[in-house]
């Protein structure tokens, strides 16, 4: 909450439970030529699919 002192408006996400992979997740094993985004970075369905497979979810759950 100290990001928002003093602000008059403000708007952020509150994060839920979260999950993690049984192992760390390496992007550059994952995607061909990664760079870490300066700012962000929306993923593919396709890059989307390889990291829900990371976290052990199938296909037809993402």
């Amino acid at each position: 909450m100290e990001y928002f002192a003093g602000k008059s408006q403000a708007y952020g996400i509150l994060l839920g439970k979260l999950t993690r992979p049984e192992k760390p997740i390496r992007p550059k094993a994952l995607f061909k030529g990664f760079r870490p985004p300066q700012s962000f970075r929306y993923l593919t369905a396709t890059e989307l699919r390889r990291i829900g497979k990371q976290f052990g979810l199938r296909e037809e759950l993402q």
